[in-house]
């Protein structure tokens, strides 16, 4: 049985694997230093205030090249 590709191209991919760290407000956040800002408070709603700082940490493994 003759084939056009290689019996590896075959094989299914591997799934992407998404990890939702943390979300809420977060302490001010030192752009001089690597370490990321410790979380303050674990909320989905946060009051547009200046130098509130806000967002969210997801950890994403086996996605290299994916869009």
């Amino acid at each position: 049985m003759l084939r056009d590709k290689p019996s590896y191209c075959y094989m299914a991919k591997a799934k992407h694997q998404v990890k939702l760290h943390s979300f809420g407000i977060y302490n001010k956040w030192d752009s001089d230093t690597k370490a990321l800002p410790q979380i303050t408070e674990f909320t989905t709603q946060v009051e547009a205030q200046i130098d509130v700082e806000f967002g969210l940490i997801v950890n994403i493994k086996k996605a290299k090249g994916q869009k």
